[in-house]
């Protein structure tokens, strides 16, 4: 028997295009509800720092303007007990260095948005921070005796090693470095190991020394290969040894001082000064002035590079619809012009203007190596554990000063 379909009455379509319609209003209604209520939930952003000097703080501060639709709360928390699950919860973005710090909060973070990433160069782009300003590990040479005796920069780890020898028939310590300071001297270490085997090297360092904090029970363990044979940590630790007895390296280098820095460089006695841009600024210009300051001579290409070039990030730890606003300020050429005349730091952005030369030239390194930025040992491992650094550099000391 064949069955029949029922046609809908003209009554009955119009009661159903009367519900979807109620539908439709009741949805649109919640939509605004719940709108309001997120926005007035998001009225306050609860930004927090971590790790910054007091004066970095306060610039970026300065940069972040309340309205009549948001308000700021701002939080400045010891990174040395910081509990990092709990500050996913309570703040809605993070200022801080680049580091363990960060790496750790990335699985809370929410992704920099892409039109705030396109101003500043592809190899500082990160999904999970929005790179600010940059510190960096450098090489400054003293020009006077380049010139005097007409040497020439080196390109590779070899040829610096030679640069060394050279520069030892005319001063006192070839090479020198504030080696009492547990952080520079393993960021030297960690210097080492990406000039020689670029960024994966590198990467293999951090790695290491994450699995085990023991040094001997490490330092064979093979980083890469360079053109003497495998790159270990106690290769490195023997490198130096070899220097000291060479003449490149003063005997106690690894227990010297900012005072014996400025001792020898007042004296023109250093050919090569390893520090950071934060400790170059330190230095009065007057001896300064008399200094290069370059990365280090890498042995690959900038494909296999990155640079030790501490950041001052971002990271967004909420989904607050004034976040965005927040960061898409700090990536303006205006702010970043400031924000590297102010804290004499390098600026991310593209075309923002640079404090001066140095600080301009640490971009252009960061932007020319495929790895970007890398954050030091001390930042990339012991963030949070001043303990964990203090006792690494003794043990290294301890090897160095060894028979």
């Amino acid at each position: 028997m064949a069955s029949h379909k029922k046609s809908l009455s003209k009554k009955d379509i119009r009661n159903i295009i009367i519900i979807v319609l109620a539908c439709v209003l009741i949805i649109s209604v919640l939509s605004v509800i719940l709108y309001q209520r997120k926005k007035e939930n998001d009225r306050t952003v609860k930004v927090a720092f971590c790790g910054l000097s007091q004066e970095i703080t306060e610039l970026i501060k300065k940069e972040i303007h309340e309205s009549e639709e948001m308000k700021l709360a701002y939080f400045e928390l010891n990174k040395d007990d910081i509990d990092l699950g709990a500050v996913s919860e309570k703040f809605d973005m993070i200022f801080t260095w680049e580091g363990e710090i960060t790496e750790k909060l990335g699985k809370f973070s929410e992704d920099i948005p892409l039109k705030i990433n396109q101003s500043i160069p592809s190899s500082l782009r990160n999904k999970e921070n929005y790179t600010i300003l940059l510190d960096h590990y450098e090489m400054a040479f003293y020009k006077p005796l380049k010139e005097k005796y007409n040497l020439k920069y080196p390109q590779k780890w070899n040829d610096f090693v030679a640069y060394l020898k050279e520069a030892s028939n005319h001063v006192f310590t070839p090479f020198f470095c504030q080696g009492s300071n547990d952080r520079t001297l393993l960021a030297l270490i960690g210097l080492v190991v990406e000039a020689r085997g670029g960024e994966a090297a590198y990467k293999n360092l951090i790695e290491l020394l994450k699995t085990n904090d023991n040094l001997l029970e490490i330092y064979d363990q093979t980083l890469c290969t360079v053109e003497e044979g495998p790159l270990t940590i106690h290769s490195i630790l023997d490198m130096f040894k070899l220097w000291t007895e060479q003449g490149l390296l003063h005997p106690l280098w690894y227990n010297a001082s900012y005072n014996d820095v400025i001792y020898f460089m007042t004296d023109n006695q250093i050919a090569v000064l390893f520090d950071s841009l934060t400790e170059h600024r330190n230095v009065a210009y007057s001896l300064i002035r008399d200094y290069d300051s370059l990365r280090a001579p890498c042995d690959l290409s900038p494909n296999e590079h990155g640079v030790i070039a501490p950041a001052i990030v971002c990271t967004l730890l909420s989904n607050n619809m004034n976040n965005d606003d927040v960061l898409r300020n700090f990536a303006t050429e205006e702010v970043q012009t400031r924000l590297s005349s102010a804290s004499r730091l390098a600026p991310s952005h593209s075309r923002a203007e640079a404090y001066d030369r140095q600080a301009d030239d640490v971009r252009f390194y960061a932007a020319s190596c495929k790895g970007g930025p890398l954050p030091d040992l001390a930042l990339a491992l012991y963030q949070r554990n001043p303990e964990g650094l203090k006792k690494l550099a003794s043990e290294i000391r301890d090897y160095l000063k060894a028979k």
